[in-house]
This record gives C-alpha cells, sequence and structure tokens, in this order.
C-alpha cells in the first residue's frame, strides 16, 4: 500500500477471479479479502451514467496538472458498463467533460480519469516474439502515444480464455448485482 485508502476517491477494484469494477470507495467497495487490487485517482468523473458537476471546473486542482496548464490534453479514463463490461477511453486534445462525455457515450455507469500529458498516457498491448531478446513487442492502441519504460504507477491485466470469463451485471448505477 502506498497510501491509506481514501473514502470517497474514483477506485479501479481488482479481485482475485480477475473482474474489475469502478466506483467510489466508501460508497461502492470498502476492503474485501477477494481484493487483490485498488487504484484510487481523484473523483468520479462519471457517476450513475451522466459526468458529474464538478467537470466544469477543469482545474488542475481538481482534475490533475497539465503541461502549460493547459484545459486541453492527452487524458485517460477506465469506466464500467451497466452489464460490467470494462471501458478504456483516452485521446489527445480532451478536458475532463470531454473525457467523461465521451465515457458516457462508450455506456459508462461510472468513470474516472486516470492519467493525463502525453508522457503517462498508455495503453499497450505485448504479443510474444520469439526473435526479441526481450521476449514480446509492445504496442500502444492510439498513435501519439509514447511506448517507454514506466516512470509511475502501472497496472498489468492478462487475457484468460474466453470460457475461463466471469461476468458480474451491475444495476442502473454500477453497483455490482452479485459480488465476485
Amino acid at each position: 500500500m502506498v497510501a491509506p485508502l481514501q473514502d470517497g476517491a474514483a477506485s479501479m477494484v481488482i479481485y482475485d477471479n480477475g473482474v474489475t469494477n469502478v466506483g467510489e470507495w466508501g460508497r461502492d467497495f470498502s476492503s474485501t479479502d477477494s481484493m487483490t487490487s485498488v487504484r484510487q485517482n481523484l473523483t468520479l468523473i462519471v457517476d450513475k451514467g451522466k459526468p458529474v458537476d464538478s467537470l466544469s471546473a477543469d482545474t488542475g486542482d481538481l482534475w490533475g496538472q497539465t503541461y502549460g496548464n493547459t484545459v486541453l490534453a492527452w487524458r485517460s479514463a477506465v469506466g464500467v458498463t451497466q452489464d460490467g463490461a470494462l471501458l478504456f477511453g483516452a485521446d489527445d486534445g480532451l478536458s475532463a467533460v470531454s473525457l467523461a462525455d465521451t465515457m458516457v457515450r462508450a455506456g459508462a455507469v461510472r468513470a474516472m480519469q486516470m492519467d493525463i500529458n502525453r508522457v503517462w498516457v498508455n495503453f499497450e498491448t505485448f504479443r510474444p516474439e520469439p526473435t526479441n531478446p526481450e521476449g514480446a513487442v509492445a504496442r500502444n492502441i492510439l498513435k501519439g502515444m509514447w511506448i517507454h519504460p514506466h516512470e509511475r504507477d502501472f497496472f498489468a491485466m492478462l487475457l484468460r480464455k474466453p470460457s475461463e470469463l466471469q461476468h458480474v451485471p451491475v444495476d442502473s448505477v454500477g453497483t455490482p448485482l452479485t459480488m465476485p
């Protein structure tokens, strides 16, 4: 643990069976033995299927400092849909408002901002490459994302066989109907 978990903070929770969810710590989640990882960042940008009101301020003290204090920057978010699907959104030229709007249009009932600024927004996929001395080749999903050594926090998700995946439906505000 880097710091104690904060009530009210946007949280991405990963359980020991691989199920991942996004919500507010203390309202949607509290510690359980089946949790293997929690990533917190700021507050939710989407809640109950709508962008939160505080986004319109779009200030660095609320939504993170961008290079040059610009409003439009590389931004990324993760969210969850009503049926439990995990979403990732990222692009250049986004404000906190446009990032939240994009997540809502993608179907998010809850979402949180992850990273901002070009050097930190990444979503890398890896494929085996027997001729590569490192063993794998990394590719970013969007043009303009950098592949570089990670100087900040990160997490990895590994693909399971489709037959091993679990589906956890959520209610209209994104609360899991069954807990893993």
